[in-house]
């Protein structure tokens, strides 16, 4: 009989105690890498083991037969606006609320199954997505256009005479998209009833009907095809069946490969479930980030610079995006690299770092204060978030630390308005950075 899975739940940046010895030896054997990486920390205090999840959501395997489970802070309805702030494609946000009409509160993976699900109607329509590919091939007989210069080469230094070779092309399924498609469907079959508290049966016969369909198909479970799946999705081709095929490869694309995770441990290989995590941080930076960079206009003449390059790509997201005058990213030879750094005239007035912690640790200070001094800014501006829906927005000053102007911001991601939380947050700059101009002048 096959052991069925445990799982460990704790809610993102959340403690539990872990009492079972077996678990306890499964996240010990795992080696410091995992803590390394913000997956989670394990610590002893009073002769108990306790794991304080870290900065990611999702699902994340510790052994064979241990999971751990880690769900956000805020609803899903709400992550799905902030995923919207931090300017994920129009479209993936679409599939997401329609995916999320079905149900109560999902979470992140079932949602996007349930979405996947939910497309697979092109695919019974259409049938797989054909190509024209084009082959090489040698032998006595040309098939499709005869290639001299290489038949030249390859046959004659030989004296082989009587060998040619050629090229000719086929309407065929053997193609990238399609070994994207036939993963997401293998994956999805394997991650939704062992994410979904009660799998729907007819989801999972859907799933099943539909891979089925690419039985003919070469699979690819190295995901070597992703390369190509990107390029796909950037260059937005305008005929069909590729519109009508835009969903599905969408969705693909934020199953397998973005949130997608390959946790480096051997135990967590063998289990029989993919690891698949958001990084709520990075989420949490995009959308401050996207936030401002949409309501450039109200800045009136001083600059956003990204100053840690690591906003121009959307994290759900491989598409290009321009940002409006005045958001920018700086190609900097300093160590320091804050998150936001905000100039006038050129000249940097104040960084600003996104922390996605509970509470302000004082190491972020003085990393911020460290910024500032290689920038040559006289304020920092700490964002923290918070959760709550009768949260708003908090601006502290917490008086300087030689120089330099501590400021604390606490954004409520529970909040109902988050666009008007983001219209305060743009005020309380243009308050801190007159000051910071003064003060350096």
């Amino acid at each position: 009989m096959t052991r069925p899975i445990e799982y460990l739940d704790v809610v993102e940046r959340g403690e539990i105690v872990v009492e079972d010895e077996r678990h306890v030896s499964a996240l010990l054997a795992l080696g410091p890498e995992f803590e390394e990486r913000q997956y989670f920390a394990i610590r002893v205090r009073r002769g108990k083991f306790f794991l304080t999840a870290g900065k990611y959501v999702g699902i994340i395997p510790i052994g064979r037969y241990l999971v751990l489970r880690v769900s956000t802070k805020v609803s899903t309805t709400q992550l799905i606006q902030i995923l919207t702030l931090a300017e994920q494609p129009p479209l993936l946000i679409s599939l997401l609320e329609r995916a999320y009409g079905q149900g109560s509160d999902l979470s992140m993976l079932e949602l996007l199954v349930r979405a996947f699900h939910r497309e697979l109607a092109t695919l019974f329509r259409l049938g797989p997505i054909r190509e024209y590919t084009r082959t090489l091939g040698e032998g006595q007989t040309v098939r499709g256009r005869a290639l001299p210069g290489e038949t030249i080469s390859k046959f004659w230094p030989k004296a082989s005479f009587d060998r040619v070779m050629f090229e000719y092309f086929d309407f065929s399924p053997q193609n990238h998209l399609n070994q994207a498609l036939e993963y997401a469907l293998w994956l999805s079959q394997r991650v939704y009833p062992k994410v979904s508290s009660n799998p729907d049966a007819g989801v999972m016969q859907d799933l099943s009907d539909a891979h089925q369909v690419f039985g003919s198909i070469q699979p690819d479970r190295s995901r070597a095809f992703l390369p190509s799946l990107r390029r796909h999705l950037q260059e937005k081709p305008s005929d069909e069946p590729f519109v009508s095929f835009r969903p599905l490869l969408t969705l693909s694309l934020m199953l397998l490969d973005e949130i997608g995770v390959n946790l480096e441990s051997d135990s967590a290989a063998d289990v029989d479930l993919a690891p698949m995590v958001v990084d709520m941080e990075e989420v949490f930076q995009n959308m401050l980030f996207h936030t401002l960079a949409t309501r450039a206009k109200m800045f009136q003449g001083f600059e956003c610079w990204d100053t840690a390059k690591s906003h121009q790509r959307p994290l759900l997201s491989s598409r290009d995006r321009s940002l409006p005058d005045g958001f920018r990213s700086i190609a900097s030879n300093r160590p320091a690299k804050p998150d936001l750094t905000f100039a006038l005239n050129g000249v940097p007035v104040i960084v600003g770092d996104a922390k996605y912690k509970s509470s302000r640790d004082i190491h972020d200070v003085y990393q911020a204060v460290a910024h500032a001094g290689a920038y040559g800014a006289r304020d920092i501006l700490l964002v923290y978030p918070t959760e709550g829906a009768d949260k708003v927005i908090e601006f502290t000053s917490h008086g300087y630390i030689g120089d330099v102007g501590v400021f604390v911001c606490r954004f409520p991601l529970d909040s109902v308005d988050l666009e008007s939380e983001a219209d305060t947050l743009i005020l309380a700059i243009h308050e801190l950075v007159p000051s910071a101009a003064r003060v350096n002048g």
